[in-house]
């Protein structure tokens, strides 16, 4: 299992901006993906941890953002920041999840 590094970096001199970087995410480069979330990764762990029920869901929302944010970096079009992005991404996957949970649990009426 591969783990991501959860503390932020004291500067980001020498890094490229976000833009490029993500430039460079869409064209494959696992490099520029990971100074991303060098940058972001706790603060993404920060608010999986609001929307998720305990430490093991969260964990497996930020797993799942990662690889939805790696898989749609393509779609990123820079009219909003990555965190702002990212924030996104786990704000989706988190409703979907509330919504499955509910059906399974039998809360939600059929339609």
């Amino acid at each position: 299992m591969t783990t991501v590094t959860l503390v932020r970096p004291a500067s980001r001199e020498g890094w490229d901006d976000d833009a490029v970087l993500m430039r460079r995410c869409a064209e494959g480069d696992h490099a520029a993906f990971d100074l991303l979330m060098q940058w972001y990764g706790a603060d993404l762990w920060g608010y999986c941890q609001r929307f998720a029920h305990d430490p093991h869901e969260a964990e497996d929302l930020c797993q799942e953002v990662l690889i939805k944010a790696w898989r749609h970096c393509r779609g990123f079009n820079g009219r909003s920041s990555v965190r702002t992005w990212l924030y996104r991404i786990v704000a989706t996957l988190s409703r979907g999840r509330r919504i499955l949970r509910e059906l399974l649990a039998g809360d939600l009426p059929a339609e």
